[in-house]
């Protein structure tokens, strides 16, 4: 078992403990929000999905982990002005004695968001002098450890919630004092769903792996990417390994429906 808390640090023992997200509309069956929290409390106290297991076991670097506490809804704060990045579910854990860290990004069909340059001409748009492209070139230093041009083609067409969360995740691995850092996408599959949406995101994760690499790479459901080295903190010159994964669960399938 794993400890988790709300944000106001109430102890989760069941669903219904669960941190609701910021949108009611988000809470119901067969949506990522209310999905993620029956993965993990299927059987009342909270418990590692399998799916997540199988994939922390499929990797030399997170083989084995014992997963200590975490929260959903948890916030890491992110340069710049603005909010913080909000992970569906953030988890401290450790390997070989080691700490880790896990940021889980639940989805149905839901989008990553805009991408890059959208984001960046609709935050203009609304405010001449807005900091989104401050935020913007600080996080993808984070990421690809070094100053890019985020109005390049090759950054520009990423999704802008892929890029706050992996130097989110990132982030959070520095608060946790771990040199390794997990952004895992759990995706919730139904036939209530949309399979061209399913198809965007699933090409849209692979293209921002694939951009982090620097080449192609294979990203299949139940294993990780990378690791990638990340530059969290340019002045101080230290390293988080990144890795990126996608576990799926079929909620038609393998979860009951709960009343």
């Amino acid at each position: 078992m794993v400890q988790l808390k709300r944000s106001d640090s109430r102890p989760i023992h069941s669903l219904g403990d669960w941190t609701r997200p910021k949108q009611p509309y988000h809470w119901k069956e067969r949506r990522s929000a209310m999905e993620l929290a029956r993965a993990w409390c299927n059987g009342g106290e909270p418990r590692c999905p399998q799916e997540l297991r199988i994939a922390l076991d499929s990797h030399p670097l997170t083989l084995g982990a014992r997963l200590i506490e975490g929260s959903p809804e948890h916030v890491t704060a992110l340069p710049g002005r603005g909010n913080g990045r909000n992970h569906d579910l953030w988890v401290r854990a450790e390997t070989g004695g080691a700490p880790l860290t896990i940021c889980v990004e639940a989805k149905a069909d839901e989008s990553f968001g805009d991408r890059v340059g959208a984001y960046l001409r609709r935050a203009h748009a609304t405010n001449a002098r807005t900091g989104a492209g401050l935020r913007t070139r600080a996080l993808a230093r984070i990421v690809f450890q070094k100053p890019v041009d985020v109005s390049q083609e090759a950054v520009s067409s990423l999704r802008y919630q892929l890029l706050a969360a992996a130097a989110g995740t990132v982030l959070q691995a520095v608060c946790d004092r771990a040199t390794t850092a997990v952004l895992v996408v759990h995706e919730f599959q139904s036939t209530a769903l949309d399979p061209r949406k399913l198809h965007t995101n699933d090409s849209d994760l692979r293209a921002f792996c694939c951009a982090l690499a620097g080449e192609r790479v294979a990203l299949s459901p139940g294993g990780f990417v990378g690791p990638w080295p990340t530059l969290p903190d340019p002045d101080s010159g230290s390293v988080v390994n990144l890795l990126i994964g996608k576990i799926v669960t079929n909620v038609d399938k393998d979860l009951p429906r709960w009343a």
